[in-house]
């Protein structure tokens, strides 16, 4: 059965912030849901708001104290919005949920016997204070998407058929804030922001959630932000005063992310958060009345009645396949440069051994290039120019394009 969530049925509540949770300072009440983890990914009961995004008195009516720094924020033509995400569990809570658990290498007591393969272990054979609640497709990626829309997350590059739509567009009509020159577009009861949310992992969608090792989400929150191959270690400046033993342990946390995105329990969750969201972005393209805030609103190609219909879902399709092959490209660029630094590190003698056998992982093993990789098949492209699928399965409501 298709596990995406049907955003007519679900509705958010508040939202995730990083420790320090200011929230709960600001109000008075004990944060007992902040838990350990990666940076961006405490997490918060209390219910202050429905709205998905907010800046300076909403909906507090306060000045921005300085233990808000580390809320995410995204600072647009001067004004600093703070993101709101959906709560969601500590690695404790998720236990005992409808989480996907336990992704992580099995302990070995021996170095030349290292754990290598990613399975997914029983409670009683782990240690749970070393994993984290992994968002199986990352926030940060549909933020990065509107910050793409608006032209600042040129990580991705952008189909020039389209133009960039406003800031008040964007925050305004697409993200739900109130106090911008353009209202929010809702159905159902909610903005565009919240349809989109609700497809994410969160009290409300526990499925969409895993509990992985944590050097493993880490580095794939990492992956994820930005660069994916800036983002990933440089072996020879961390190797230096380092033993084999703990070269080994980072390295293969990067094959840990790749097989723990393409595990089929976790990959099959990814692809249908993915197409949940494409469904909220086409839900919204045949709703919104297109001739409005012209000015303001994306601007979109003129297409022939038998093309795919242009609009945000059309771009999703384009960004997410592209963020994906460039994951793909990072992999396989990573393994050769990894390797040709570890050959030239300087170890300490008694390692030498060691790192002749782990280089062998490098040309047929969990480190080489042909191995991190993600799910893939090809598209047979014609000189329509119109993308008939997703290479990564990540969308399927049709066909996208042409973006030329």
């Amino acid at each position: 059965m298709d596990s995406r969530t049907n955003p007519s049925t679900v509705h958010i509540s508040f939202f995730e912030d990083p420790e320090p949770c200011f929230v709960c300072e600001f109000l008075g009440t004990e944060d007992t849901a902040c838990g350990p983890g990666r940076s961006d990914e405490s997490t918060c009961k209390v219910i202050a708001s429905s709205a998905g995004l907010f800046s300076g008195k909403f909906p507090f009516n306060t000045s921005i104290a300085s233990s808000q720094a580390e809320l995410p924020s995204w600072t647009v033509e001067g004004t600093k919005f703070y993101i709101i995400w959906d709560g969601y569990s500590s690695c404790t809570e998720a236990s005992g949920m409808d989480v996907e658990k336990w992704f992580s290498f099995p302990s070995s007591t021996s170095s030349e016997s290292c754990s290598l393969e990613l399975v997914q272990l029983d409670k009683d054979e782990v240690a749970t204070n070393e994993f984290q609640t992994d968002h199986i497709v990352e926030k940060q990626t549909v933020l990065n998407f509107f910050k793409w829309l608006y032209g600042e997350y040129a990580i991705v590059p952008w189909p020039e058929v389209y133009s960039h739509p406003s800031r008040d567009w964007i925050i305004g009509v697409l993200m739900g804030n109130e106090y911008l020159t353009l209202p929010p577009f809702i159905w159902d009861g909610s903005s565009l922001w919240q349809h989109v949310g609700l497809q994410l992992g969160s009290y409300g969608n526990p499925g969409h959630m895993a509990l992985v090792s944590g050097g493993i989400n880490r580095m794939k929150g990492s992956m994820f932000k930005s660069d994916v191959t800036a983002s990933l270690p440089k072996p020879l400046n961390a190797a230096q005063g380092l033993r084999i033993d703990e070269i080994k342990k980072w390295q293969r946390d990067v094959s840990g992310v790749y097989q723990h995105l393409k595990h089929p329990v976790v990959w099959k969750v990814f692809t249908d958060t993915t197409k949940g969201i494409e469904d909220a972005f086409q839900q919204f393209d045949e709703r919104y009345s297109w001739d409005d805030d012209e000015s303001a609103m994306l601007g979109r190609p003129e297409r022939e009645d038998d093309q795919p219909l242009a609009g945000l879902r059309d771009l999703w399709c384009w960004y997410i396949d592209a963020r994906l092959f460039q994951f793909d490209f990072a992999g396989m660029t990573w393994s050769i440069s990894a390797k040709a630094d570890l050959e030239a590190a300087t170890l300490t003698p008694e390692d030498e051994e060691e790192r002749t056998r782990w280089l062998t992982r490098f040309d047929d093993g969990i480190l080489s290039g042909d191995f991190l990789r993600l799910p893939k098949t090809e598209n047979d492209l014609d000189d329509s120019y119109i993308i008939p699928k997703s290479e990564y399965d990540a969308w399927d409501n049709g066909p996208a394009g042409p973006f030329n």
